[in-house]
């Protein structure tokens, strides 16, 4: 039976963990998630007992509204890797949607080495980072602009896009994420030295399919791609969700298979 945590984080919050779980995922949301947990929750009936559930707190938001929006990924990389230092060792897979998946690279890759390195990166709706190499724009004062992206890529329900007071509440929020990761510098580095999946959805109008194959390059270890039916957010969307899930379960099937002694 999976029970709830009762020990306080700020950098993480512990949705699930059983009596004595020996395997731990840990997600990374995407740019503007208000409501982190939320978006995840739903997965803590799937996960077996021994698998801990993890959603990462990004400042600016829920229970971390005061604090102040990070200004480029780089500087949250470094609060989550410092916070992350002090946890326990268990066997992690990092899962990062979107932004997200930008967050949990960079912090694999900050980690590497250590004895915190993840045993495998999950990273999903997002173009591999050596491709990110153009100049971009920031987003300043134009709100319509950046309604006009999240109204593209589907995630965010029609009535909050309507609704002035939810839009004032969550355009702070979205607009530093949006910088955050516009802001964004790749530096080469040496490939990460464990298994990554990349993931996608077939209609997301952002990233496609070959932008998912690229992050290929940025491991050594094995790699699998795996695409699913639906837009950019096709990770909480119901004609997709067993088919996450799934893969979900065979990638903390191959980490816990790493753990178990030769010929036991």
């Amino acid at each position: 039976m999976i029970s709830t945590a009762s020990k306080p984080s700020r950098c993480f919050q512990k949705i699930a963990e059983g009596s004595e779980f020996t395997t731990r995922l840990v997600c990374f949301p995407f740019a503007g998630d208000a409501l982190p947990v939320s978006a995840f929750r739903r997965w803590q009936r799937h996960l077996r007992h021994e698998t801990a559930l993890w959603v990462a707190r990004y400042p600016g938001r829920a229970e971390r509204m005061n604090d102040p929006h990070p200004e480029a990924v780089s500087d949250l990389v470094s609060e989550l890797a410092d916070a992350f230092g002090h946890e326990s060792t268990v066997p992690t897979i990092f899962l990062g949607h979107s932004m997200g998946a930008l967050v949990a690279f960079e912090l694999a890759r900050r980690l590497r080495d250590t004895v915190h390195a993840p045993a495998s990166v999950i990273v999903s709706a997002f173009f591999a980072p050596q491709s990110l190499v153009r100049e971009r724009d920031e987003y300043g004062q134009d709100d319509d602009e950046i309604l006009r992206r999240l109204e593209a890529l589907g995630g965010t329900p029609a009535e909050v896009l309507r609704n002035e007071e939810l839009r004032e509440l969550l355009l702070p929020t979205i607009r530093a994420d949006f910088n955050a990761c516009d802001r964004y510098i790749y530096r080469p580095a040496a490939p990460l030295n464990c298994p990554l999946t990349a993931m996608g959805g077939y209609r997301d109008p952002l990233v496609n399919q070959r932008d998912i194959a690229s992050w290929q390059d940025q491991t050594e270890n094995a790699f699998r791609m795996k695409m699913f039916p639906g837009g950019h957010f096709y990770l909480f969307s119901e004609e997709a969700e067993s088919l996450v899930l799934w893969t979900l379960a065979q990638e903390l099937k191959h980490v816990r298979a790493e753990l178990a002694p030769i010929g036991g």
